[in-house]
């Protein structure tokens, strides 16, 4: 293969693997992930599965110091470890996020994988849980004063879970029957779901007791 053959071939899987996994709705979500990060104003941060490292690149031009945890060594994480033994990280951060992760093991694992977030937090913890359904939106601007703007999923009509996923809010567990669990751990700051992309629900959560300042 020629030498422009392969690096076109090479911008072809570039630009796939880009458009197949950062998305427009995947994009809206980084949006608000970076939001709630930025708005607590943190010193450091964790985050539990990197994936692409967007949040990692973004978060270092505010000056906020991002580490990492991952299984996978392919995104180069500062702690190399399952999210069950988060309790091996001998250092606290001022918010711990995991977006997306949580349903990646089954449901028995979630209340102390929330317990496992909660020791290395200092204060806040934030994530986002898959929502199941049919997604709908609806926006409709009738005048620069009327701007008629509603999303969400239908819950009654289940889809077929990701295939990388054990469960997921409405296919198996109601979001009342997770916000009672996490409701054992944290305190809810604010919930809700993401407009532009319902498949992510957010969780915005702080430590029950939150650590002394040293």
């Amino acid at each position: 293969m020629e030498n422009s053959d392969f690096n076109k071939a090479s911008n072809l899987k570039a630009y796939k693997d880009f458009n197949d996994y950062i998305n427009i709705e995947r994009w809206n979500s980084f949006y608000y992930q970076l939001k709630e990060i930025i708005k607590l104003s943190p010193k450091n941060i964790l985050e539990i599965g990197p994936g692409s490292n967007v949040l990692k690149n973004i978060l270092n031009e505010y000056n906020i110091e991002y580490k990492s945890a991952d299984v996978d060594k392919k995104t180069e994480p500062d702690y190399l470890l399952d999210i069950r033994n988060l309790s091996s990280i001998d250092e606290k951060f001022d918010v711990v996020v995991a977006f997306q992760i949580l349903e990646h093991l089954p449901y028995k694992y979630f209340l102390p994988n929330l317990k496992e977030l909660d020791k290395v937090s200092k204060k806040y913890v934030l994530i986002s849980l898959p929502v199941n359904g049919i997604s709908y939106r609806l926006n409709l601007k009738l005048s620069k004063y009327i701007n008629l703007d509603r999303s969400g999923k239908i819950p009654f009509l289940n889809t077929k879970l990701y295939k990388e996923h054990y469960w997921e809010i409405n296919h198996n567990y109601t979001l009342k029957t997770i916000r009672n669990d996490i409701n054992k751990v944290f305190n809810i700051n604010h919930e809700y779901q993401c407009k532009e992309n319902p498949y992510h629900y957010f969780f915005i959560l702080e430590k029950k007791t939150v650590d002394p300042k040293p």
